[in-house]
């Protein structure tokens, strides 16, 4: 999600409507690192992810979820197995990282539906609309 979209969830009550939160745990809501508005939103943990989903679902009338390890890596990867979804090699300016922490820097993570060493483990939740 990026920080629009965030925002737009926090302006129509997404923290504060509990049919968003049934099954998973509400935090505070925290401050992006990266404030631009169509950048990916940071500081955002796994629960504010689904609560975001869910909220989405009814807003589109169909469902929306996070992907699965398998559907991130298709994605990131490509059908054709390229090492960066552009191809090979890394190319500055090209993903969502901070380039200014090159060795031990914040790591970048995505939000997947699977626990990453369960890939046959799918999490789901039922939804309150």
């Amino acid at each position: 999600m990026t920080n629009v979209q965030s925002q737009t969830f926090v302006d129509a009550g997404g923290y504060r409507d509990e049919r968003w939160w049934s099954d998973v745990v509400r935090p505070d809501p925290e401050p992006s690192r990266w404030p631009q508005a169509n950048r990916p939103r940071t500081n955002v943990d796994w629960y504010e992810a689904v609560a975001f989903t869910r909220w989405l679902s009814a807003q589109l009338g169909y469902e929306i979820r996070l992907p699965t390890e398998e559907e991130w890596e298709r994605a990131a990867h490509g059908s054709d197995g390229r090492e960066y979804p552009w191809g090979g090699g890394y190319e500055s300016g090209r993903a969502n990282v901070d380039e200014t922490a090159r060795y031990g820097g914040k790591k970048v993570g995505e939000w997947c539906l699977n626990p990453y060493d369960r890939p046959s483990e799918k999490r789901r939740f039922r939804m309150s609309a």
